[in-house]
Parts: C-alpha cells; sequence; structure tokens
C-alpha cells in the first residue's frame, strides 16, 4: 500500500531511495530493496512479483539507479526548455550530481558498453554523445539566450563572459576563425545563420554598432543624434562609430543597404545636416529651459562649447543671402525666432 502511494504522489515512479521513510517512520527504501534480494534469490512468490511488476517496479538495482538519473535527466531538460547539456559539476538539490552520470553515458557510448535501448531512449531526448559536440551545444544554447536579451543580436563582444564565466565572446570569434578556414560543418554553419550571425568580423563590428545605435534612439524618444564623445557603459565609442558613417557616406562608401537601415532610424547621414540638426537639437533645449529671449540678450554656451547665440546669428544671415531652406526657416520660427538679422523672439 505504501509503495504505491509513494508511485502516485511520484507521477508513477517505483524507485525508492534505499534510505527513505514516510511520515510515519516506515522504512520503505529498505523494504523495496528487500523485495530484490528475495526475486536474486528465487524466494518471492510469482503473485507477488506480478503484483510489483504490474506497478513498474525495477528489480536491478542498478536498473533502478539508471532510471531515476534518466528520469531526473528528463526533469533538467524539461526546466531547460528542452537542453540535455547538463554542466559536469551539477548535482539535483537532492544531492545527485546529474553532471557526473551524463558524462558516464558518454563514456559507456564511446567504449561501445551503452546498451541499445538506452542509447534510443537518451538521443530521443536529443542527448549528444561527443563531449566536442556537447561543448559546441552548450556554447551554442548561450547564444541564443544573448540573442533573445539583446534585442535579436548575436553580436557578442569578444572579451564577454556569461554570470557563469564561459567566455561566449571567445566562442563566437572560434566560430568565424573556423568558417573562413572552411572548418565547419554545413550543420553548424546554417544553424548559425538562422540565428542572423555574420560571418565577416567587420561586418559583425557594424551590426554590433547598429544595435548599440538602435539601442541608443530607443532611449532618446527616438534620437540618433549621438555625440561624438559618446562611449556606451561597456566602453564602445558609438559616437566615434556614428561620426565614421557620416565620414563613409560623404565619401561614397557607405553601402545602400547600410545607408537605407540607418535612414529607416531617422539617421542624417549627411555630416553637415548632422551638425545642423545637432544645434537645433541644444538650442530647442536652451529654449525649453529659459525661452529664446534669454538667447537674444545674453551669449550662452552650452557643455559642448558651442555658442547658440552665434549659431542662430548664422542661420539669419543664410536666411538673408536665400540659403536657408523654408523647411529649417519655420523650424526656428516655431521656436520664436524673428530670422531678420536684428530680430527679437517673438516669445
Amino acid at each position: 500500500g505504501l509503495l504505491c502511494q509513494y508511485r502516485e504522489e511520484k507521477g508513477g515512479d517505483c524507485l525508492v531511495p534505499q534510505g527513505y521513510e514516510t511520515e510515519e517512520g516506515s522504512r520503505l527504501g529498505s523494504w523495496v530493496i528487500e523485495q530484490r534480494k528475495a526475486y536474486s534469490k528465487g524466494e518471492l512468490s510469482i503473485e507477488r512479483r506480478k503484483r510489483l511488476d504490474e506497478l513498474g517496479f525495477i528489480w536491478n538495482p542498478q536498473d533502478a539507479s539508471w532510471e531515476e538519473s534518466f528520469g531526473l535527466l528528463c526533469q533538467y531538460r524539461e526546466e531547460e526548455g528542452g537542453d540535455c547539456l547538463v554542466p559536469q559539476g551539477y548535482e539535483t538539490e537532492e544531492g545527485v550530481k546529474l553532471g557526473e552520470w551524463v558524462i558516464e553515458q558518454r563514456q559507456a557510448y564511446s567504449r561501445g558498453k551503452l546498451n541499445e535501448q538506452r542509447k534510443k531512449r537518451l538521443e530521443k531526448l536529443g542527448f549528444v554523445w561527443g563531449i566536442l559536440d556537447a561543448s559546441w551545444e552548450e556554447k551554442f544554447g548561450l547564444l541564443c539566450q544573448y540573442r533573445q536579451e539583446n534585442g535579436g543580436s548575436c553580436f557578442v563582444p569578444q572579451g564577454y563572459e556569461t554570470n557563469e564565466g564561459v567566455k561566449l565572446g571567445l566562442w563566437v570569434y572560434t566560430q568565424r576563425q573556423s568558417y573562413s578556414k572552411g572548418k565547419l560543418s554545413g550543420e553548424r554553419r546554417k544553424r548559425l545563420e538562422e540565428l542572423g550571425f555574420a560571418w565577416d568580423a567587420l561586418d559583425a563590428s557594424w551590426e554590433e554598432n547598429f544595435g548599440l545605435l538602435c539601442q541608443y534612439r530607443e532611449e532618446k524618444g527616438g534620437d540618433c543624434l549621438v555625440p561624438q564623445g559618446f562611449e556606451t557603459d561597456e566602453g564602445v565609442k558609438l559616437g566615434l562609430w556614428v561620426y565614421t558613417q557620416r565620414q563613409s557616406y560623404s565619401k561614397g562608401k557607405l553601402s545602400f543597404e547600410r545607408r537605407k537601415r540607418l535612414e529607416e532610424l531617422g539617421f542624417v547621414c549627411d555630416p553637415l545636416d548632422a551638425s545642423w540638426e545637432e544645434n537645433f537639437r541644444l538650442l530647442c533645449q536652451y529654449c525649453d529651459e529659459k525661452g529664446s529671449d534669454c538667447l537674444e540678450t545674453q551669449g550662452y554656451q552650452t557643455q559642448e562649447g558651442l555658442r547658440l547665440r552665434l549659431w542662430v546669428g548664422t542661420q539669419r544671415k543664410a536666411h538673408l543671402k536665400r540659403k536657408l531652406s523654408e523647411e529649417r526657416r519655420k523650424r526656428l520660427e516655431d521656436l520664436g525666432f524673428v530670422m531678420g538679422l536684428n530680430g527679437r523672439s517673438l516669445r
């Protein structure tokens, strides 16, 4: 009765640990061992054996241990989203060394000592036999996780390590090296490409910075005007990269595809246009804080060293020479500036 109750509580599992006792103090684990001993000595009645068999009772202790570990592997796989790549030192909460058991299965397989039935059951879970293959699969899984956490980006910085100390950035670099030397299998290449993996290191660097620009834009409410000296928290010189894209554009060296992707973000490719937009942004910021009247009556200098009053004067001169576009004139006047040389704020 207690074994049936245990089985029901454990979802059909009759693998009772040796030292297990019920809440009432019954040594169920010891009783299970006694049944196995009686069976091996031929002292267990057919009727009792049949009843135990109907519960899925395992007679061989080694089989019982294997089944217990296999069950824990299934549980691990379910919790890890289909992953059977158990770290070598991993132990369950009950102290079962599942990582060591997984290694033992690989060793038994490589020596030809793993029976076909067990092999098939493990392979059905997606178990990887080769240690190098297992390591690759583990890193691939971490790359998928990184991609999910970073908005679909596979552009891992070379020095990046996971919280567990896995050098994922170095692994990504190694995949590119293997690809360039023709040593990466077609199957692995395909799986990486399905993630949007870039093989060329320069392409990868560009994509990494583009991803950071998207992140910057989102944080700044749609603004792609990155100050030239701006660096990310990770030390990436995003401002310098943005400057480089504009220089490439002005020299005709920025590809149409990259230019299109940047412009879809609202990026201003022309360096002169970008400079005007940056100055206008600073002007808007100043007017929001103090009003445009203050600018008309006193010089004002931002942290970037831009004399806004002088810049506004330059726009007025451009307007008088008919060199200021209608769109820019309107935007300045909407802030309260009259575009005559001696104009005063409308505010």
